[in-house]
């Protein structure tokens, strides 16, 4: 790709929700690229300088993004490629770290970096090598370290013989994260919360603009609807069944409104309905939605085959009647439950129930990730009885 510019992300922990939101952005934007390197953590991809600019705020997914410097480079090569960078010298100090990714010998690392130290001291700075308990630096460790504001971090990924080294642009605010979750006012853990992350990739996987009406049908605390709104989603809606739910979605979002300095929520916006029944009279281009999960807490197996029959029966009604009045091509991202018993996954038998849909998978076929046995994206936590499945489903209008 002539003129290009070339990129790379390291993903989280549920490596195929992090690919998939990543394309997902790119096909919204419709921006040509390549792909030039996956080995998970790591996706470099190339596209136009001007086609495309990933804001990790944006991204649920991504820890870290950064910029390549150079690409299939013996050790001599990456030595005299750290030597040449150029280093902003509005300070005196200079701290820096190097995260390493792939089969690589920790004494490199080590190497390196004392060797990119003597090399600053030569030339009358203070230097700085940050390290960590792992060859990869955390967030924490690259934000408490002011590595991206007074100095730099160093992405070193080995594939075979050879190196990539990229330089970190932007790092994934896990304070603000953090602060979205656990400082809100009105918080369900009894019923699970979804995960402010998992509830931003959710709206980027509906690849809508943001001139598009969302609409959250289980709103409970309105976790979907907050995220949407950090985004720049004006035409947001929700509802759901339990009255509770709506106040404290709304106390929730006034919250929002307070802290983050978010527009106000016209209240209209959210109302009790039963998401089985109810037709808006709005228009909605994309659901995107965390349905009811069952009962919480661990479940036998004669427990869960009674609930995942009634929970397919229950979905089945709710995708029936979503299709009546979705906007023509409209979109539902929709998170359903699977049991997790004995480390065997039990998902709810709803396959056949998607008439009127298309589901839509947004992985590069060249991409090869986990995925669940009938090629949809998961979510779960190793300590959780219940994890989610995303059905990202398409209208057949």
């Amino acid at each position: 790709m002539e003129g290009k510019k070339t990129i790379g992300f390291v993903l989280g922990r549920e490596t195929a929700l992090c690919v998939a939101e990543i394309f997902a952005i790119l096909t919204r934007e419709e921006v040509k690229y390549e792909i030039d390197f996956f080995q998970p953590p790591i996706l470099i991809i190339s596209m136009t300088p001007k086609s495309c600019g990933f804001d990790i705020k944006e991204l649920g997914g991504t820890i870290k993004i950064f910029d390549v410097i150079g690409f299939d480079l013996n050790n001599d090569e990456v030595q005299k490629v750290l030597f040449d960078m150029e280093v902003a010298q509005t300070e005196q100090r200079i701290n820096f770290g190097i995260s390493g990714y792939g089969k690589i010998n920790q004494k490199l690392i080590y190497r390196l970096g004392k060797d990119l130290k003597n090399h600053y001291l030569e030339g009358g700075f203070k230097a700085r090598f940050v390290t960590g308990k792992n060859i990869e630096l955390s967030s924490v460790i690259v934000t408490e370290n002011k590595l991206l504001s007074r100095g730099f971090e160093l992405i070193l990924v080995k594939n075979k013989e050879l190196y990539t080294l990229g330089r970190t642009t932007a790092i994934q605010d896990y304070k603000n994260y953090g602060k979205r979750d656990f400082g809100r006012p009105k918080r369900d853990d009894r019923n699970g919360m979804l995960p402010p992350k998992v509830a931003q990739i959710m709206i980027n996987l509906a690849q809508i603009s943001k001139n598009s009406t969302l609409y959250d049908p289980f709103c409970g605390s309105g976790t979907v609807l907050q995220e949407a709104i950090l985004s720049g989603y004006k035409n947001v809606f929700g509802s759901d069944i339990n009255e509770k739910q709506i106040a404290d979605t709304k106390d929730n979002l006034l919250w929002l409104e307070q802290i983050f300095c978010t527009e106000t929520v016209d209240k209209s916006h959210l109302f009790v309905a039963d998401a089985v029944t109810n037709s808006p009279e709005f228009q909605v281009d994309a659901i995107t939605s965390e349905g009811y999960l069952g009962e919480p807490g661990q479940k036998t197996i004669e427990v869960a085959e009674s609930e995942i029959k009634e929970l397919a029966l229950f979905y089945g009604k709710v995708l029936q009647n979503f299709s009546k009045f979705l906007s023509k091509d409209g979109v539902v991202v929709l998170a359903v439950p699977f049991f997790i018993i004995k480390a065997k996954h039990y998902y709810l038998p709803i396959m056949d129930r998607l008439s009127g849909f298309t589901l839509q998978n947004q992985i590069p076929e060249s991409i090869r990730v986990k995925m669940s046995p009938r090629g949809t994206l998961t979510y779960h936590r190793s300590d959780q009885f219940v994890g989610r499945e995303l059905l990202v489903l398409k209208s057949n209008k």
